[in-house]
């Protein structure tokens, strides 16, 4: 029969064996083709697993010697409990079946304690078994989703354990007794123990035997895509795993020998370490589950950004590289991805119901994740059912408001939905990358219409610029701003305040184009406002304006600033610096530097400016700058630096102030050479005249 031919026969199968099941069973459903694979891989158990179990309680009851309880009660109801423990405390191994399947393998140690009391009691020991297997089973299979789905899987496994126990343990200690074997065993050194350990294996490989039809099935079925290679890789995990019980029982011989031989110390210690090797193997189990479903995303993570970056952006197809990468890099869990306004771009629900428009709309406004407990309340009214629920932002970095969100629901392991949330938000960011690229082509296409605007803008900002520098007796003033873009972030501005006293300003607004020489209209408006109040000192003009800026804005952009009001009477200048660069003061005898008396506008409420004071004598020259003349860059990596800048002013101190700009902007040129600029500069010079210059 070839494999198409194999794989209609055993979708027929389970579509027959489901169909008969829902008429028993209403509430059972199956999802996707996994799923549905996998309901009917309980089923195909649970057909021959309640009749082996009703022959192994029978055969149970006619072997168990009753009138014995009345002296071993005293040792297996605590061998029961102990057995419950160890139970819940499963060691696992992990092995990659394929591309979005996991295999387990490993167990719980009960079986060691239960092998070891039928060896020491006899049959009746096997009964201590059932309670701490039913439990186990409910709580391994607690997160099935369904209801009905999850007590067909918790019937499936507690009836096939209980029957493979009970039927594999009374064949081997019959054959233990036929071979020359005691209950109990003599002891270590006793010749029944070659008797006990091949009766160990043999309970091994009939316990394997009762799991064949369901490792067939899985073979199979072609839900599960074990195809070619993935074949080999699956037959040499179910024989791997198929060994646990060869590898663990023959302990409880060993340990049912110690114990017949050194009693309750010997028993005392081997319940000890057994616990401690569970407890120790259980955590190391779940270390391992989370590494791998890290890895598993990290990987996916990996691919996705790799296609993005080589997908060119006009052919970029984000929903089929999403569903076709990140659809399945959450192991257990539900994933929705929604850009706002509300077009999905992925969706694998494993089952569950897609989230509501209101959820969507709800996670508009948010800009961190969010992560709900089972059965919590929604915000949107919902509860989260029986699933851990994340929700995270699509954010482009920046940004406040989100391009779009992310959802992921999981039941399996609800608790561990937050360890997946930095690979969520690493998704998210690729995904806001993503979409912030495609704008930016489109925008691209758009590059003449954008130049005409930022042409447009340049003109709006020059408006806002001082058409020339005061004329004022004794003084001359001179600046010039050299813009790396058509529109600056730097400004100049002269404030007149009657009496002879001038408020000058130099700033730099964080950031270039557009959105700088907006947010620099905006900061020049509001100095020139306070300044134009009658007494305000520097300092207030700065903590006033830091104020309006911050309530007025919420952008993140900031803006250094020197704002000094000149006496042109007595050349004093009081001036108060928001984290600008240090001002030079060239005097014919010494240089000094006005350094920042505070931390820029626009960052901090409630920050406050000291003012200080200097004074000009004839002939002094003031020359105040931004950061983008010192900070100029060659093709060697250098810096223009301040050193340079002092020099140049040192060399043209004597020159008239316009002269004295051009001579460090053009110092500027020379030691840039051909490297692009890359920041707005700006330089504005203060001079005051002696009596020997005529004019400016």
């Amino acid at each position: 029969m070839s494999e198409p031919e194999l794989s209609a026969r055993i979708g027929e199968f389970e579509e027959a064996l489901l169909s008969l099941t829902r008429r028993l069973l209403p509430g059972l459903t199956a999802g996707d083709e996994a799923g549905r694979s996998l309901v009917v891989m309980d089923l195909l158990g649970l057909l021959y697993a309640a009749p082996a179990f009703v022959a192994g309680v029978v055969w149970l009851s006619r072997s168990s010697d009753l009138s014995a309880l009345s002296t071993t009660w005293l040792y297996l109801v605590p061998l029961a409990l102990f057995s419950i423990v160890l139970s819940g405390l499963d060691l696992r191994f992990y092995v990659r079946l394929g591309e979005n399947l996991v295999g387990e393998m490993g167990g719980a140690l009960d079986y060691v304690v239960i092998w070891a009391a039928a060896l020491l009691f006899g049959p009746v020991a096997l009964w201590i078994w059932i309670p701490g297997r039913f439990i186990a089973s409910r709580r391994e299979h607690a997160d099935v989703p369904g209801r009905t789905e999850r007590r067909v899987r918790v019937a499936r496994s507690a009836l096939l354990d209980a029957a493979s126990t009970f039927i594999s343990a009374l064949v081997a200690l019959d054959l233990y007794r036929h071979w020359g074997g005691s209950i109990p065993p003599d002891g270590l050194s006793a010749p029944d123990m070659p008797a006990a350990f091949a009766a160990t294996v043999v309970l091994a490989v009939l316990t394997m035997l009762f799991n064949a039809p369901i490792f067939i099935y899985s073979w199979f079925s072609p839900a599960f895509g074990f195809r070619g290679p993935s074949r080999g890789v699956f037959l040499r995990f179910w024989a791997a795993s198929s060994c646990w019980p060869l590898l663990i029982l023959p302990f409880g011989a060993f340990a049912a020998a110690t114990v017949s031989e050194d009693g309750l110390p010997a028993a005392l210690f081997l319940g000890a370490g057994t616990l401690l090797v569970a407890v120790a193997g259980h955590w190391a189990s779940g270390t391992a589950r989370l590494s791998m479903e890290r890895s598993r995303e990290l990987v996916r993570l990996q691919r996705l950004a790799r296609v993005l970056l080589e997908q060119p952006p006009g052919e970029l197809d984000l929903t089929t590289l999403l569903a076709e990468h990140a659809s399945t890099m959450f192991s257990f869990s539900s994933l929705e991805m929604v850009r706002f306004p509300g077009s999905k771009l992925v969706e694998r629900l494993r089952g569950a119901d897609a989230l509501p428009p209101e959820a969507w709309r709800w996670a508009s406004d948010l800009t961190e994740p969010v992560v709900f407990r089972p059965r919590e309340r929604l915000p949107w009214g919902d509860t989260s059912g029986e699933d851990a629920l994340a929700v995270v932002p699509i954010v482009e970095s920046g940004e406040k408001r989100p391009l779009g969100a992310l959802s992921l629901r999981r039941r399996v392991g609800p608790s561990r939905l937050r360890d997946a949330l930095p690979a969520a938000r690493s998704l998210a960011s690729l995904v806001a990358a993503a979409i912030h690229r495609s704008e930016a082509y489109e925008l691209e296409l758009e590059h003449e219409r954008v130049e005409q605007e930022l042409a447009v803008a340049a003109t709006i900002q020059r408006s806002f610029m001082p058409r020339r520098a005061p004329e004022v007796d004794g003084w001359k003033f001179s600046g010039r701003i050299v813009s790396a873009r058509e529109a600056s972030g730097d400004f100049v501005d002269f404030v007149p305040l009657g009496g002879g006293r001038w408020g000058m300003l130099v700033a730099d607004v964080s950031g270039k184009g557009v959105a700088a020489a907006i947010y620099m209209a905006l900061a020049r408006t509001v100095i020139r406002t306070y300044a134009h109040e009658g007494g305000a000192s520097p300092s207030a003009v700065l903590s006033a304006a830091n104020r309006r800026i911050l309530d007025d804005t919420d952008d993140e952009f900031f803006l250094t600033a020197f704002y000094g009001v000149l006496d042109s009477d007595t050349g004093t200048i009081v001036y108060a610096s928001a984290g600008h660069d240090p001002a030079t003061l060239l005097r014919a005898d010494r240089d000094e530097t006005l350094a920042s008396t505070g931390v820029p506008l626009g960052l901090l409420p409630g920050t406050e400016w000291s003012d200080r004071s200097v004074e000009l004598g004839e002939g002094d020259v003031l020359a105040i700058h931004t950061d983008g003349v010192t900070d100029a860059g060659n093709a060697e990596g250098d810096f223009f630096g301040s050193d340079r800048l002092r020099d140049v002013l040192r060399r043209a101190r004597d020159l008239q102030a316009g002269e004295v700009v051009d001579a460090v902007m053009d110092e500027v040129g020379h030691f840039a050479g051909d490297t692009p600029q890359i920041d707005d500069m700006t330089l504005l010079v203060v001079k005051r005249r002696t009596h020997e210059e005529p004019g400016g």
